[in-house]
C-alpha cells in the first residue's frame, strides 16, 4: 500500500501539546512555543549522536563557535502566522557549529514568535550536544541574543544546565539612545575603513559603551 505524501512529517505533530501551549499562554502574549513531541525529541537525539560521532572522527577540531540565529521562511499554509516582515510563514532557530558547518541544535517556531524569545534553552541544548573533544567554546549572536538570561548564562563559568568553564561570546547590541550618543561623540579620527562597495562605505571603531545587565557591565565596545 502506498503511503500518502506528507505522512512522515505529520507524525512529528502533536496537537495536544499545541493546545496545552495555547491554554498556558499569558493574556498579554500572542505567540507560543509548544514543547516538543516524543518523535521530535527522538529526532534531536539522533542529531546529537551524529554530532558526537563527528567529534570522534574529527578529534583534531578542538574549537566550537556556535552561531544562534532565527530565519524567516515564507509560507502560504493556512496555519502559518504573520511575521514581522509582513508575510506569513515560520521562524525556526538554528544553532550552527561554525567551524564544522553542522547544525547542533534547532527549534521550529511559528512566524509570529519574536526572534529574541527564549533563546537560552536552545543555546543550552546546543552546547550540551557538542562532543567531549571540544576544548574551547564560543558563542555569536545578533541583537536578538542581547537578552539578560542568555548573557548571564554565557558569562557564568559555574552555569547550571550546561558544562562548566569559560565561553567566549560576541553579541550585537541593539541601537539605543545611549549607544547612539556615544557613537556620535566619537572623534572622526578614530573611525577606520571596514568595507566599501558602489553604494555603501562602512567604517568601524571602538566606542566607550558598556551596557548593563542586572547590574553587571558587559563589554560591548565595537560599533560600525
Amino acid at each position: 500500500m502506498r503511503k500518502q505524501r506528507g505522512n512522515f512529517s505529520i507524525s512529528f505533530h502533536d496537537e495536544e501539546r499545541i493546545e496545552q501551549a495555547q491554554r498556558e499562554l499569558p493574556a498579554e502574549r500572542a505567540s507560543y512555543i509548544p514543547t516538543e513531541s516524543a518523535p521530535l525529541q527522538g529526532l534531536g537525539q539522533v542529531n546529537e549522536e551524529v554530532v558526537r560521532e563527528l567529534g570522534r572522527r574529527c578529534p583534531e577540531q578542538k574549537i566550537a563557535t556556535l552561531d544562534v540565529d532565527a530565519t524567516l521562511i515564507e509560507s502560504w499554509k493556512r496555519e502559518a502566522k504573520l511575521t514581522y516582515e509582513g508575510f506569513t510563514g515560520y521562524q525556526p532557530v538554528l544553532a550552527l557549529w561554525a567551524e564544522m558547518n553542522v547544525v547542533v541544535g534547532d527549534e521550529f517556531r511559528d512566524g509570529n514568535v519574536p526572534a529574541q524569545h527564549a533563546l537560552l534553552p536552545i543555546t543550552q541544548r546546543a552546547f550540551q550536544a557538542l562532543p567531549e573533544t571540544v576544548e574551547k567554546r564560543y558563542f555569536r549572536g545578533d541583537s536578538a541574543c542581547h537578552e539578560q538570561s542568555l548573557i548571564e548564562w554565557l558569562r557564568d563559568e559555574q552555569r547550571a544546565g550546561g558544562r562548566q568553564g569559560g565561553i567566549g561570546f560576541a553579541v550585537s547590541a541593539g541601537m539605543n539612545a545611549t549607544l547612539r550618543a556615544e557613537i556620535v561623540a566619537t572623534p572622526e579620527a578614530r573611525w577606520q575603513p571596514y568595507s566599501e562597495d558602489s553604494l555603501i562605505v562602512k567604517e568601524g571603531c571602538e566606542v566607550d559603551y558598556v551596557p548593563e545587565e542586572a547590574g553587571h557591565p558587559i563589554a560591548s565596545r565595537c560599533a560600525m
